[in-house]
């Protein structure tokens, strides 16, 4: 939580701009009616001054951590919703990103435990890891392989960048998306893989879903190499929302993990910044 707070106090001052320009507008109204009479000397409208600001700061810092959802324009009358949440919990179609050859062992090796495609194994696969292998297999009988690797553990066969083979869990389908590649057994950062198999999924997306809501993760997330900063992350997808012009008719809900509310602002994003 103290980690969070730093980041939400300095997103709150690109918000103060906001607040002082109404307050600006609310002072020159009072000031066509006689500000000297309401404060003769100089130090008192100093500290109306200060006021102001610590008010318009304390609003912002309120609105920045209060925000948990925001609407984003992607132009050409398609929308994006950024939102803080559980991923898993979300919806009832989400995008799970996985690695090209979409393994399943989960050995911190090849698939972290505290990924997002750890996370979908061991929540909904654990000790039935052959059963999902089975389901993969089963969704790739159409694919045409792209190659194989040599000095890679897991699975050696690998796919096309956005991929997408359909996983029914329950009422929920997850959507797993060759997003990642390999060398050796540690993933290689390429931004032409991740521009492309973004831009398959939302091909794939925008026929398969049946005009219900899509929820995805922040893709290329953990890519260090590729994006040093969670903002670049985000600033990268919404570009290649807009890029694509495809519309999800249910709409597009990017969901971010509630520890990344110090790393990422959504207010920065949203489509209308009028505070009225």
């Amino acid at each position: 939580m103290k980690k969070q707070i730093k980041p939400i106090l300095r997103f709150a001052l690109g918000e103060v701009y906001t607040f002082l320009g109404v307050f600006s507008t609310l002072l020159t109204i009072i000031c066509l009616i006689d500000f000297s009479e309401l404060v003769p000397d100089f130090a008192g409208r100093i500290v109306c001054v200060v006021i102001v600001f610590a008010v318009s700061y304390g609003m912002a810092v309120i609105r920045v951590a209060s925000t948990k959802r925001t609407v984003v324009d992607l132009e050409n009358g398609r929308e994006a919703v950024l939102e803080y949440g559980d991923l898993f919990t979300s919806g009832d179609r989400i995008v799970i990103p996985v690695n090209d050859s979409f393994d399943t062992l989960v050995d911190d090796v090849l698939i972290a435990k505290s990924s997002i495609h750890g996370q979908f194994v061991l929540k909904y696969f654990e000790g039935r890891e052959k059963e999902l292998d089975r389901i993969i297999e089963k969704g790739l009988e159409r694919v045409k392989v792209a190659g194989r690797y040599t000095n890679k553990n897991g699975k050696p066969l690998y796919y096309p960048p956005g991929t997408v083979v359909p996983v029914r869990v329950g009422e929920k389908t997850f959507y797993l998306l060759a997003l990642t590649h390999f060398r050796g057994n540690t993933v290689e950062p390429n931004m032409k893989i991740y521009y492309t198999a973004v831009l398959t999924l939302l091909e794939y997306l925008n026929k398969a879903t049946a005009g219900a809501p899509v929820y995805i993760p922040l893709l290329g997330s953990g890519l260090a190499r590729i994006n040093r900063e969670k903002e670049n992350e985000l600033a990268n997808l919404l570009s290649i929302l807009r890029m694509s012009r495809v519309k999800i008719v249910g709409g597009i809900h990017i969901v971010l993990h509630p520890d990344m509310r110090g790393k990422v602002n959504i207010l920065r994003y949203r489509k209308n910044k009028s505070i009225l």
